[in-house]
């Protein structure tokens, strides 16, 4: 026989187990609708800043997998997760005609054209809904950058048009996951816009030695994500790098600077494929205390890869330089070989507009 007292104790156990199983719930819901809130207004401010410039990054096949905003910047230690490497793809490569690729992967490797780097297999977003996301991480495996020429060049011929245009179609209809898991082996790509510390924009022409886009102009440091270039501690041989970490080494390498040169804050608003050669990006910002004449001294003397640039320039951020930048390439087929002209005779990367673009909505960020 039951005591007395076991019915009501029971009972009052329960309630309290009920009561917070539904403000759990509760708070988990009014996290998701707060989520849900701040993405939708992130998407309509980000939808207003490029019309206002009249430019849609899918027009010259920039494809977003993950745009940040203030309010989700990701930090270092919370939402960036270790790169992971894989032997194997996540899904067989459905792109091209795969003979036709490996040959000219191989008789450029013959020609010694680039290095290792790092090459997408999967991605893991940080949407931040559950406990399980919210961190983002790339899963790599080795590739090499002749890989990214090869499928430069396959694309560059007008006769495979319509096999770039099909996937973009692949993408529309089931989405951009499965098209990035079956894309051909490329790069991964940092491009660090760079603020002076009176908030105007560093340029710079690439060289005559460079292998794509000779003389054309570029926003800030523009660098491919390496393969196993870092040690962590406990690791018995080096990990790859992270988005972080390949753009602090792309602004030390390109630019010379430190990360006390910029306060050791980095802002990332944008990752995505740029389908036209199977490339992933990331578009990230940093606003430097130093001046125009410090910043072009330290890629004189200290810049790695000084040999890279032809020329120093500078743009002021406002919106009528941004659109004389984004007009080169305006309403261009994506396979163009460059853009227009502006009024400088400046010829610009076609992701030019997009960081410029991406650097002007992200400009609270470095605040």
């Amino acid at each position: 026989m039951q005591a007395s007292w076991a019915v009501p104790a029971m009972a009052f156990i329960g309630g309290i187990l009920l009561t917070h199983y539904f403000e759990r719930a509760f708070r988990k819901l009014d996290e998701k609708l707060t989520f849900a809130i701040r993405t939708r207004a992130a998407r309509q401010a980000y939808e207003l800043s490029y019309r206002a410039f009249a430019f849609d990054p899918e027009d010259l096949l920039f494809l977003c997998i993950r745009r940040w905003n203030i309010r989700s910047m990701p930090a270092e230690s919370e939402n960036i997760g270790p790169t992971r490497v894989s032997t194997t793809r996540a899904r067989p490569q459905d792109w091209v005609d795969s003979q036709e690729i490996d040959r000219a992967r191989h008789q450029l490797r013959e020609r010694h054209v680039g290095n290792p780097c790092a090459s997408l297999v999967t991605y893991q977003i940080d949407d931040r809904e559950s406990e399980d996301t919210t961190k983002f991480f790339l899963t790599v495996q080795e590739g090499h950058y002749s890989d990214y020429v090869a499928v430069r060049d396959y694309f560059g011929n007008p006769e495979h048009l319509n096999e770039l245009q099909m996937v973009y179609q692949r993408v529309k209809l089931n989405g951009i996951r499965s098209v990035a898991e079956s894309a051909p082996m490329s790069d991964i790509v940092i491009n660090v816009s760079v603020l002076d510390v009176s908030g105007d924009v560093l340029i710079l022409q690439r060289s005559d030695s460079v292998t794509t886009y000779p003389r054309s102009w570029q926003i800030g440091a523009h660098e491919t994500m390496n393969w196993r270039t870092e040690r962590f501690a406990g690791d018995l041989e080096p990990s790859p790098e992270t988005c972080f970490s390949a753009a602090r080494r792309a602004l030390l390498e390109e630019i010379g600077l430190k990360p006390e040169d910029y306060g050791g804050h980095i802002a990332f608003s944008w990752f995505g494929l740029y389908l036209r050669d199977a490339s992933f990006y990331f578009f990230a910002h940093v606003k430097s205390r130093l001046t125009k004449a410090e910043i072009e001294l330290r890629i004189k003397r200290d810049a790695e890869s000084e040999w890279e640039s032809r020329a120093i320039g500078w743009l002021p951020l406002q919106q009528r330089s941004l659109k004389e930048v984004i007009a080169t390439w305006k309403g261009l087929s994506p396979i163009a070989p460059q853009g227009r002209t502006d009024k400088l005779g400046r010829t610009w990367l076609p992701h030019a507009s997009v960081s410029l673009v991406q650097l002007w909505q992200a400009r609270n960020m470095l605040n």
